[in-house]
């Protein structure tokens, strides 16, 4: 377009000037009306004498020198178009859904590597400015070896867009974000679909993390290389205790993380009407609707499982857990004796490692570093983020049973069927029922969207 408007302005310019119908000499030819109308004859004398004034001043301007500069100038623009299309063709960081996607990897045999350095998009929701300090030490220590570092806060709050390594993520919210108002599954929900629009191709991994857990990506990375980015997998300390009362196995809020296959999947849901105005179902967190309040992490795994997407096994090879719901102290001290019952316990495999044998000894992460507890992360990245190779350190390829799905104990867990569902389905909740039968509404027929 800026070629062809250029060789155009360029013919106007140089072409001979055209006289407008009054330059042509075009006179009244009754030269009685001229002689004894002054007016006429003197505009008649005007029109005479203006062509040649007008073409000597043309002719004056079109000189060779601007010549060369018009020739120069439709130079600019070609190589200006050039460069354009260059850039155009090169590697770039996506930011459009409309965006070429990348071509699937393909499936490998259990036990190959997908690539050693899997690329990992972390996002932190939090407040500002009451986390700042927070921020400043995750920015610049665990989260300085993410590929890509998000702290997502309301667009409300004056806030900077930038800190240190780390993009701040402004997002607009219908519900107050405080620590009292707890309105987390709001965010997270928009987080999702904020990176699924504009950052799915960035990455191959994508975390939520809490701003008082600690993450070793580099550790993550020793247990991904093994996992397809594009397949449907789902990171984190599994909890089982909701399965029988909301139908849901989920990953603990703490820290987890949803391979590109999955965001994929699910972050159109979050565009859907069905999700976004439901209102019946907008009291209970028995569903995977936009709504107010907490317990972002069960409702995440809702939506997943809507589309047959449950927790990963992400046990090591001695049923020691990778993902830490607390400090390293608290878990070595935590017994499960009489304690099968509790919440972090209940419906977990009975091989899953206690006390001293809690803890893989390539942890992911763990949480609960409040106050000023997140001082500790300089030391535990020290201690956590060694690469590969140093000191002996190696990873293994993971464990594969259940085709990689979460481990549970048999004898404790509700019936439920092939796809995980329980019995006891809450009315109107989307479950998957098999290949194409994602996001069935179970006995939804009191309910608008069904």
């Amino acid at each position: 377009f800026f070629l062809e408007f250029s060789i155009s302005a360029f013919h106007r310019m140089t072409a001979a000037p055209r006289r407008s119908q009054r330059f042509h000499g075009h006179v009244p030819t009754d030269e009685r009306k001229i002689k004894h109308h002054p007016t006429i004859e003197s505009e008649a004398r005007e029109d005479t004498v203006l062509p040649d004034k007008a073409l000597t001043k043309r002719s004056r301007w079109m000189t060779p020198d601007v010549l060369k500069m018009s020739l120069a100038l439709v130079g600019i623009l070609v190589v200006f178009m050039l460069i354009m299309l260059y850039r155009d063709s090169q590697p770039h960081d996506i930011e459009d859904e409309d965006a070429h996607p990348l071509p699937l990897v393909q499936d490998k045999p259990w036990g190959e590597i997908y690539n050693v350095h899997p690329r990992i998009i972390c996002l932190v929701p939090t407040l500002w400015p009451k986390s700042k300090f927070v921020m400043e030490t995750i920015a610049t220590t665990w989260g300085a070896r993410c590929d890509k570092l998000f702290f997502v806060i309301d667009d409300k709050v004056p806030a900077p867009d930038t800190l240190y390594n780390a993009t701040i993520l402004k997002l607009t919210f219908d519900h107050k974000q405080s620590s009292m108002a707890r309105n987390i599954w709001e965010k997270v929900w928009k987080m999702w679909l904020h990176v699924g629009v504009h950052h799915l191709y960035d990455g191959d991994f994508f975390f939520k993390i809490d701003d008082d857990s600690f993450f070793s990506a580099v550790n993550f990375r020793g247990f991904a290389q093994f996992y397809n980015p594009d397949g449907a997998w789902y990171f984190g300390h599994t909890l089982l205790h909701m399965w029988n009362s909301i139908n849901v196995v989920f990953n603990s809020g703490t820290c987890y993380g949803i391979s590109r296959g999955t965001l994929r999947a699910v972050y159109p849901i979050f565009q859907t009407p069905q999700f976004l105005n439901d209102r019946q179902r907008r009291p209970s967190h028995s569903y995977c609707v936009h709504r107010s309040g907490a317990k972002e992490d069960p409702t995440m795994a809702i939506c997943l499982r809507s589309l047959g997407i449950n927790p990963t096994n992400t046990l090591d090879n001695k049923f020691r857990e990778r993902f830490l719901t607390f400090r390293l102290e608290d878990h070595l001290g935590m017994p499960r004796k009489n304690r099968e019952d509790a919440w972090f316990w209940k419906n977990k495999h009975p091989k899953v490692g206690v006390q001293q044998d809690c803890c893989s000894v390539n942890p992911v992460s763990f949480h609960n570093y409040k106050k000023n507890a997140y001082t500790q992360f300089a030391e535990m990245d020290a201690k956590y983020n060694v690469e590969a190779g140093v000191d002996g350190k190696t990873f293994e390829v993971p464990m594969n049973r259940n085709n990689g799905t979460f481990l549970f104990n048999a004898n404790t867990v509700p019936q439920h069927d092939e796809w995980f569902n329980a019995n006891n389905i809450p009315q109107g909740q989307r479950i998957y029922r098999g290949p194409g039968k994602e996001r069935f509404c179970h006995k939804c027929d009191r309910f608008e969207y069904n």
